[in-house]
């Protein structure tokens, strides 16, 4: 993915789902997982995840239940940036 990204959510959990990948968002373009990208929740964490030709993948902290927090994942071409409620959480 040579190009720029920005992706934001308000998110609520009502519980922890034992589906190991949960998608708020994601795209992927070929079988392969080239120019993709997640955004949503795995094993219990916020996760960012944007895939060129090499894996850049993101953190978050735990993802909370009964909650509201904003998210947001930020990708400029280089850069990987990931936002919980308005603070730099990963980068």
């Amino acid at each position: 993915m040579s190009n720029q990204v920005s992706l934001s959510a308000w998110v609520y959990r009502f519980g922890n789902d034992s589906t190991p990948w949960d998608a708020i968002v994601a795209n992927q373009h070929s079988t392969g997982g080239n120019d993709s990208f997640f955004f949503g929740y795995n094993s219990g964490d916020y996760r960012f995840f944007i895939y060129t030709s090499s894996q850049i993948y993101l953190s978050g902290s735990t993802a909370s239940n009964g909650e509201w927090r904003h998210i947001a994942g930020v990708y400029d071409g280089t850069d990987v940036r990931f936002y919980e409620n308005g603070d730099l959480n990963a980068s």
